[in-house]
C-alpha cells in the first residue's frame, strides 16, 4: 500500500483488498479452541479518504447467530460465504485466501464503546454483488423488458416535452395518490 494512513471516520466506503488477508488465532472460549479470525485490509477507493486503510475481521467460530438474516447459522459458515462472495473459488479452502486480492467491496465502519474504551471497527463487509451496467447493455435489457409493452419510451425515441419518465404524462403533474 502506498499510503499507510488508517481510516478513523465512521461511514460506508468502497474498498479494495490489496494484500493477502491474514489468519489469527482467537483465544479459547467456553472450552472451544477451534477459533480464528481472518483480517482483510481494505484500502478506500476515492473521496476525501482515498487510499486510507481499515481492517475488517471475519470470525471463524462455532458461535451460533441469534438474530437477523443469518439466525441459526454459525459464524464460520457466514464468514466463509463472505469470502466466496469476495472472489474465493468454491469450495471454501482457508489456504486460498489470496484469491481475494483485488476484490472490491463495501466496508461499513463505526466507532464502538466496549468496556469504557472506544474502538473503530468495520461493522459489515458487503460484497459488490452487482457490477455497473454500461449504457448500451442497459438499453439492450430495456428493449427486452419492453417487448410487447407500450410502457416507457422506445430506445432512441424522443419524449414529449415534460415527459421525462416516458409514461405519457407530464412528470411535473401531481399524482392523485390518497385522493
Amino acid at each position: 500500500m502506498a499510503n499507510e494512513k488508517r481510516l478513523e471516520t465512521a461511514g460506508t466506503y468502497q474498498v479494495s483488498i490489496l494484500q493477502e488477508p491474514k489468519w489469527f488465532l482467537k483465544p479459547a472460549k467456553d472450552g472451544d479452541e477451534a477459533r480464528m479470525e481472518l483480517v482483510l485490509r481494505g484500502e478506500v477507493n476515492g473521496g476525501e479518504h482515498d487510499a486510507e486503510y481499515v481492517d475488517a475481521r471475519l470470525d471463524f467460530t462455532r458461535v451460533i447467530i441469534k438474530s437477523g438474516v443469518n439466525q441459526g447459522r454459525t459464524m464460520f459458515e457466514v464468514s466463509a460465504e463472505k469470502c466466496l462472495e469476495l472472489g474465493m473459488s468454491e469450495p471454501f479452502d482457508p489456504t486460498k485466501i489470496g484469491e481475494m486480492i483485488g476484490a472490491t467491496c463495501e466496508f461499513v465502519c463505526e466507532w464502538e464503546e466496549y468496556r469504557g474504551k472506544n474502538y473503530f471497527k468495520v461493522r459489515y463487509v458487503n460484497s459488490q454483488s452487482r457490477p455497473a451496467l454500461a449504457p448500451d447493455k442497459a438499453a439492450e435489457i430495456w428493449r427486452e423488458l419492453q417487448a410487447g409493452s407500450s410502457f416507457g419510451a422506445e430506445i432512441g425515441a424522443t419524449l414529449p416535452e415534460g415527459d421525462s419518465l416516458g409514461l405519457g404524462i407530464d412528470s411535473a403533474d401531481d399524482f392523485p395518490f390518497g385522493k
